[in-house]
Parts: structure tokens; C-alpha cells; sequence
């Protein structure tokens, strides 16, 4: 059984709601988490650079003596997950498997929606995976760009989100779709936006609930009532450490690392 610490990592902040997630269904796991903020957004980022970026956290996660690791970006995982994957052999966690599993086993209608970063949807991995899976679906894909700057920025819930969403979110009118994936691990920091822009019958899937209730099957943790979570940011601090506090109820006092 793997009692290591579970390294996570994300362009920037919306991966601090996957680690909330494990820290709820795996709470004696230590986590060790990396945001790419200086380099963020990812969504419109060639999948050459994507690789690089991942192969640098990686290495400095693995020095840590990792056990497990979450690519906690849709973006990542949604478009060069098998590379990275192949990068580890130690069990690796991605974003899309969770969000179609959660999603079928959530829609009645198989009308499926999908917000994500541009580089996401236009890769189609979740529609593809749907469809393996339930070939009646039809999944319609919105990008919304503006929603991971405003994240990192840290406006969650003011009239520029409000805006934002509504105008993203109309895309989804002629569509009847029963089910919403949020595709990207900030949006679910623009819930209230999100769910103000569409009609209150539609269910919301956060992929980062089943992500952590997988995390949990495999990783023992460490037998601690409260491990020491480690954080590390590659950009501003300050409006890191501000995020992570409305995410995570604490301040995590994370630490800047020059990869």
C-alpha cells in the first residue's frame, strides 16, 4: 500500500480544488502541490511547451519523493496526458477520466456540456471518451478564456465573472443539455457566476469529487490526523496564498520555486 505523499500540480490556483477534494476523501494523505502561476493560463499553449512545463514540475515533485501524482489541469489532461504519463511509474491521476465518469453516471438525457480553456475543447477528449462509452451522447463544448485570469486575479464572484459566464454560458440555450462538466479545475472557483448563467436544473460536475474518491482507493496516507501539506508556486505569492485561503479555509504559506 502507497503511504507517500500525492503530488499535485496545476498552472496556477484551480488545482487547490482537487487538493480540497483529496484532502476531504483522503485525509491523513500529505500532499505536495506546485502552481505554475508565473506561466499561467495553459489553455492556449502549444502541447510542446506543456510537455516541458510538465516534465520541469514533475522532476522537482518526484525529488520529493512523491508516491502518486494528479495533473490537477484540465488543460494538461486533456490534451498531452499520455506523454505525461509516461514521464512517471508511480500511479498518475488525470482530470478527463474523472469528469466522464462523473458525467454518465450523473446525465438522464445524454446531453452533456463541457466549459473548458480553448486548448481542451479543441482536443475533444471528453467528447471522444463520452462517446466510447455512450454513442447516443451528444456533448456540446464551450471555451470560456476569460474564466482562468479572472481566477488568478482573484475575482470569483463580482460583475465582470457575472458577465463573463452569462456570455459564455448563453452558447448553451439551444441545447438542452441536462449535465455541465466544468472541464477546468478554476471554474468550480466561479460557481456562483456559473450556476447564476444557466437554468438551476442543470447539474453541475465537478470532475476533482471523483478524481479524490479514485485518490482515496489507492493511497493509504500517512496515518496522520493532519499531515503537513507542502505548497510551492512559481509566480506572485501573495495573490496565491490569498486564493488558497478562500479554497482551503487556511492560509498554506506557500513557498517560490524557480524551476
Amino acid at each position: 500500500m502507497n503511504n507517500k505523499p500525492i503530488g499535485i500540480f496545476d498552472s496556477g490556483v484551480g488545482g487547490l480544488t482537487v487538493a480540497r477534494q483529496i484532502m476531504r476523501a483522503a485525509s491523513s494523505c500529505k500532499l505536495i502541490y506546485f502552481g505554475d502561476s508565473l506561466r499561467a493560463p495553459y489553455g492556449d499553449r502549444r502541447p510542446e511547451e506543456l510537455i516541458e512545463f510538465s516534465r520541469e514540475i514533475i522532476d522537482f515533485l518526484l525529488s520529493k519523493d512523491i508516491g502518486a501524482l494528479v495533473v490537477a489541469c484540465g488543460t494538461i489532461s486533456a490534451t498531452v496526458f499520455d506523454d505525461v504519463r509516461k514521464m512517471v511509474d508511480i500511479p498518475i491521476f488525470g482530470m478527463v477520466e474523472a469528469a466522464v465518469e462523473a458525467a454518465l453516471s450523473t446525465t438522464e438525457t445524454g446531453r452533456i456540456g463541457l466549459v473548458a480553456t480553448a486548448g481542451t475543447v479543441a482536443g475533444r477528449a471528453h467528447e471522444k471518451a463520452i462517446k466510447a462509452r455512450r454513442p447516443d451522447a451528444a456533448v456540446k463544448a464551450v471555451a470560456c478564456p476569460l474564466f482562468v485570469p479572472l481566477v488568478e486575479e482573484g475575482w470569483l464572484d463580482n460583475d465582470v465573472a457575472n458577465a463573463a459566464a452569462k456570455i459564455y454560458l448563453a452558447d448553451f440555450a439551444d441545447h438542452k443539455i441536462d449535465t455541465l462538466i466544468l472541464g477546468c479545475t478554476h471554474y468550480p472557483l466561479l460557481i456562483n457566476s456559473i450556476k447564476a448563467a444557466i437554468p438551476a436544473d442543470i447539474k453541475i460536475i465537478d470532475p476533482a469529487a471523483k478524481l479524490a474518491e479514485n485518490v482515496a482507493k489507492t493511497m493509504t496516507g500517512t496515518g496522520e490526523a493532519n499531515p503537513q501539506h507542502e505548497f510551492y508556486v512559481s509566480g506572485n505569492k501573495d495573490k496565491f496564498d490569498k486564493i488558497s485561503y478562500i479554497v482551503l479555509g487556511k492560509p498554506c504559506d506557500a513557498q517560490i520555486v524557480a524551476l
